[in-house]
Order: structure tokens, then C-alpha cells, then sequence
């Protein structure tokens, strides 16, 4: 953990802690030279890569809760089909 007074050391690692791995040398030098906007831009950029992942995430759980939904659906028509209630409407 970064000492209170080393602003370079606390910032490694909030970049470490927000998935920048080995933070670039590049990204250092923006905020030693001042170069906040330039800065702002490459968090904000990982900011969308991570927000990119998670809405894949978001899109394959999506997925999984149709195909479970689908699956108990058949279950519930197979068990209707195999009561005898073939003929009979059954709303599922």
C-alpha cells in the first residue's frame, strides 16, 4: 500500500486496482507532464472496455436465463402431454 504522501505510488495503484495491468509508462508520463485531458481520455477509454465487458457478460446471462426459461417450458408441456391432457389446451 502507498504511503499517504506518494502521489505516483497511490496512482499505480488505483490504475493497478482498475484493471491496468502494469500501468504504462505512457499513462505516467501524461500526469507527470500535466496532460490531464490526454489523461481523462485513456481512463476514460478503459472505463468503455470494461463497460464492454460487462454488457457481454450481462448478454451471455441473458442467454442462459432464455435457454433455462425454454427448458422448464418443456418440462411443464412434457408432464402435460404424459397426464393424458393432450387434447386439452394447456397454457404454459
Amino acid at each position: 500500500m502507498a504511503e499517504v504522501h506518494d502521489q505516483r505510488g497511490i496512482l499505480l495503484e488505483n490504475l493497478e486496482d482498475a484493471g491496468i495491468a502494469a500501468p504504462e509508462a505512457r499513462l505516467l508520463r501524461l500526469t507527470e507532464e500535466g496532460r490531464d485531458a490526454e489523461f481523462f481520455r485513456a481512463l476514460q477509454a478503459h472505463r468503455s472496455e470494461l463497460l464492454s465487458g460487462i454488457r457481454e457478460r450481462q448478454r451471455q446471462i441473458d442467454c442462459l436465463d432464455f435457454l433455462a426459461h425454454r427448458i422448464e417450458r418443456m418440462k411443464k408441456r412434457r408432464a402435460a402431454e404424459s397426464s393424458g391432457l393432450d387434447g386439452q389446451k394447456v397454457r404454459i
